[in-house]
């Protein structure tokens, strides 16, 4: 499952807890500004190493993540003022028989895209070593 950055309303990233043996897996759970929510993502303290903090440092790249004040473990994705082109619809067939540039693209959506979709495998891979790690 794919899901656009700006649908994304929040993320819930709880770190294990190596002092209280009871809290030995962190979580991590996407909420989406429908207010869907999704099923968390589990990581064992002892299995492998947290990537909670590095998610909310690659996300921070491409949009505003701000702290909940009220709760520690809740970031919100802050959605950007400015209209920003919707580089997710696909073009339609008129446009594309039309201009001989879509092939090529602009380079600056170009670029936006190649980044979004390097952000999408590397949580892919966060989600499938968590599935792995699961699994066993």
């Amino acid at each position: 499952m794919i899901i656009p950055l700006f649908d994304i309303y929040s993320l819930y990233v709880c770190p294990p807890s190596i002092v209280q043996p009871n809290e030995d897996k962190g979580s991590i759970i996407i909420t989406t500004s429908r207010g869907d929510l999704f099923q968390p993502l589990w990581y064992l303290a002892f299995k492998s190493p947290w990537p909670g903090f590095d998610i909310l440092d690659i996300l921070g790249a491409f949009a505003t993540v701000q702290r909940s004040p009220d709760d520690e473990y809740t970031h919100l994705i802050v959605r950007p003022t400015a209209n920003i082109p919707d580089i997710q619809d696909p073009p339609d067939e008129q446009q594309l028989s039309s201009s001989s540039s879509a092939t090529t693209g602009d380079p600056v959506k170009q670029a936006i895209r190649d980044a979004r979709w390097n952000v999408f495998e590397r949580l892919s891979r966060i989600t499938q070593l968590s599935r792995d790690t699961a699994g066993k």
